[in-house]
């Protein structure tokens, strides 16, 4: 854990590197069709997009006896995020999330954080809604379930780059090697996530599907605990945003989940039923 910028920047549990780009917070997203075409979303939200630079370190504060870290970081008068985190014996970390937003900003787009794995993790497991991409206003046609893909299938490549590849309602999702070994997030209540083989600033940037730069080395892992819906009522005016109750007007969100070594699907199953909601 950086005591500066107050991260985890990087989680090895014997050899095998669990992450390997610090867990930052994410509030925004690669702009869809509905959101820069439609409500104009870099006017109305864009202060979300790079508020995670903004946010300054409040306090580190070290819980030796309960083995914890509690983080403390805002923006002034504006947003508030306290992060703690827990390490047991095995290796399991636990992530306890809490945001508080003022009045006085607009709703953002995503409540999460985001961080990276090796590559070679390119077996992708979870237990949540899919198989195709879903989002909170677009879940009806997709099933709960235990469902199994790759980097490149677990994206959608749409012709203008932009968000892509959310399943809600994520139990767990794990990413492993040919051997089995790996990395699961396991929620404590239902998650949103995301793996892409590229970055958010990439898609955003990228006007055609062929201008997205893949990473060399790593995949990107989105764990949110929730994100805005897809909209579109029309694609012209304030309109083509996502009805209110797909929006994220709440003031304060909380969420938990835990990063732990996985050793094969089996132990990933039985990891997800003993830590999913008894967090």
């Amino acid at each position: 854990i950086d005591r500066r910028s107050g991260y985890v920047v990087s989680h090895s549990v014997r050899g095998c590197k669990l992450i390997s780009a610090p867990l930052r917070p994410n509030f925004w997203r690669a702009s869809t069709d509905n959101d820069w075409r439609g409500w104009r979303v870099g006017k109305i939200a864009g202060c979300w997009k790079e508020a995670p630079e903004r946010l300054q370190t409040v306090s580190v504060r070290i819980a030796e006896s309960a083995g914890s870290v509690t983080v403390e970081k805002a923006i002034p008068d504006s947003v508030r995020l306290t992060l703690t985190y827990t390490l047991d014996g095995a290796g399991a970390l636990a992530v306890d999330y809490k945001l508080d937003i003022s009045d006085r900003m607009p709703e953002p787009l995503r409540v999460g954080l985001q961080t990276c794995v090796p590559n070679t993790l390119e077996r992708i497991a979870y237990f949540g809604k899919g198989p195709q991409e879903n989002y909170s206003d677009r879940s009806c046609g997709a099933f709960l379930g235990l469902y199994r893909s790759t980097p490149e299938k677990f994206m959608h490549s749409y012709i203008p780059p932009q968000e892509n590849g959310n399943r809600c309602d994520v139990r767990w999702l794990s990413l492993t090697a040919s051997d089995g070994r790996g990395v699961q997030f396991v929620g404590a209540e239902p998650l949103s996530v995301s793996v892409w083989n590229c970055t958010q600033e990439s898609l955003d940037k990228a006007r055609h599907s062929n201008e997205v730069e893949p990473l060399a080395d790593a995949l990107t892992v989105n764990i949110d605990r929730t994100q805005t819906g897809v909209g579109g009522t029309d694609t012209w005016s304030l309109k083509a945003r996502p009805s209110d109750q797909y929006r994220l007007l709440e003031k304060h969100y909380a969420c938990r989940f835990t990063i732990i070594p996985c050793n094969g699907e089996a132990e990933t199953i039985r990891n997800g039923r003993s830590l999913f909601r008894n967090q």
